[in-house]
């Protein structure tokens, strides 16, 4: 993961923009957020694999919800595949298995998946933004650490399956 390159591309025309990464690099992330816009919609067209990261909480379920009927918009003029992931979890507790249970609804009616990997609620994610650094950076060994591999191994399988990373070197 060493040849990783960052570009700000904030324009409607993402899909098309990105065509010309797409020679030279094996994997584009695209962090559009969430909201509603001529942009985000352009990063989902753009898109291969959508991921959908959801908060367990109620505010966000419901936004999930609007986002995966503009993921339907744009899937009657591109195939996506998209999935679901929980973000931000507190295990054990009543709102984690509502979310679960609610995700699991979601992904059914939209016809896409939930990943497995789920990310939890620690200090070790804050720690590392406070420090400038990635979690994997920051404390190689904590939960936070194996949790973020272990969604990018889930990630890259979908991607290129039955590798562990993209073969070129560019990412």
């Amino acid at each position: 993961m060493d040849n990783i390159q960052a570009v700000s591309v904030t324009t409607p025309t993402l899909h098309k923009d990105a065509q010309m990464f797409r020679q030279s690099h094996d994997m584009i992330i695209i962090d559009s957020g969430g909201r509603d816009s001529a942009t985000f919609r352009s990063a989902i067209m753009a898109a291969d694999l959508f991921i959908i990261p959801v908060l367990p909480s109620v505010f966000d379920i419901y936004a999930t919800g609007e986002t995966l009927s503009l993921l339907r918009e744009c899937l009657a003029l591109k195939d996506v595949e998209a999935r679901l992931f929980l973000n931000q979890l507190q295990p054990h507790t009543l709102m984690a298995r509502e979310a679960e249970e609610a995700l699991k609804e979601m992904a059914n009616e939209a016809e896409c998946q939930v990943l497995t990997t789920r990310l939890h609620h620690r200090a070790g994610y804050k720690n590392a933004v406070a420090t400038g650094q990635g979690v994997l950076e920051h404390d190689p060994r904590g939960k936070a650490a194996a949790e973020t591999s272990a969604l990018y191994k889930e990630i890259v399988g979908i991607i290129f399956p039955g590798q562990l990373e993209p073969q070129r070197g560019g990412e």
